[in-house]
């Protein structure tokens, strides 16, 4: 309680008693409510501690979340690398078994070949001991050395000729203009078949004068009709020894490994060809699944070091 003394009139009276209880009871209440406030400053201050905690541990949950996820998607990506590396390998054996296959194919089929021309020269040189094939070309060679015996100062006498010189100018032109015409892409079908036969015509008028020369020569025409009709013989025993090759059992059963042998080679080559082809996309998509990997595995280790403890951790 506050006392307030005054003199009034030379006494001494007491006064503001009224004052000073209204002031006491005043501090008393501000005291009541600074006690209130006093005890609530604790309990805002944990209920404020405990919101952030709150937050915090809200924020670290769904940190730890995405983590998880991200960390589960990494395994996942590197079991998937994984898969694909043991792919590859079955893969790329399969194709190394191709091409060994290729190898032996190919191998068997130059056999083949091999037996087969083996098999057809030993019946054709059966089949031309029997026809008498050597003996013809004996007559042929020495049909054609008679005649060329007898053609020969002929032919010489006639180069100094002016009339073979004309021929051989006429005949230089006429291939000169068969190489031009062969030149062009811009000749109807009609224009180049005229063009050709006169160049032709030309560049044969040597061998035409050369002929007419030598038929003139009844010694010399007698030599090359010879030579002729030995040279006709020979191609006739060549065609007869060729059809009975031809037909031989042992030539069409080597003719037929061979050709099972090419289809074999065909085979292994298609087969080599797609493992080949499945190697190379099975290693694309080794290449881009693993570089997935270090990508998420990178952005995750970026993410970690955005992290307040991890920046401390130094």
């Amino acid at each position: 309680m506050l006392l307030f003394r005054h003199e009034v009139d030379g006494k001494l009276e007491t006064r503001g008693c009224a004052i000073g209880l209204s002031a006491t009871r005043f501090w008393c209440h501000m005291s009541r409510r600074m006690q209130i406030l006093l005890a609530l400053v604790p309990l805002m201050a944990s209920a404020a501690l405990l919101s952030h905690t709150a937050w915090a541990d809200q924020k670290n949950n769904k940190n730890s979340a995405q983590e998880k996820k991200d960390d589960a998607r990494i395994k996942q990506q590197t079991e998937d690398v994984q898969r694909v590396q043991k792919e590859l390998q079955g893969e790329e054996r399969e194709l190394a078994d191709a091409e060994k296959d290729l190898a032996q194919a190919q191998a068997a089929l130059k056999n083949a070949g091999r037996e087969e021309d083996a098999t057809r020269d030993r019946v054709e040189a059966t089949q031309g001991r029997t026809i008498g094939i050597d003996r013809a070309i004996q007559v042929q060679v020495e049909a054609k050395k008679g005649f060329d015996t007898a053609a020969a100062p002929v032919l010489a006498a006639l180069k100094e000729s002016a009339a073979y010189k004309a021929a051989k100018t006429r005949s230089d032109k006429g291939h000169q203009e068969l190489k031009r015409i062969a030149a062009q892409t811009d000749l109807t079908v009609d224009e180049r078949r005229r063009r050709e036969t006169a160049a032709n015509a030309d560049a044969l008028a040597v061998a035409n004068l050369e002929k007419e020369t030598l038929d003139g020569h009844a010694d010399v025409k007698v030599l090359k009709v010879s030579a002729d009709e030995a040279a006709q013989r020979v191609q006739e025993l060549r065609a007869r020894i060729k059809s009975a090759v031809d037909k031989d059992s042992a030539v069409r059963s080597a003719h037929d490994a061979t050709s099972k042998a090419r289809d074999a080679v065909e085979v292994a080559q298609r087969r080599v060809a797609q493992q080949r082809t499945k190697v190379a996309n099975t290693r694309a998509k080794l290449a881009k699944e693993s570089g997935d990997v270090a990508q998420a595995k990178a952005a995750d280790k970026a993410n970690d070091n955005k992290k307040p403890n991890n920046k401390n951790k130094k």
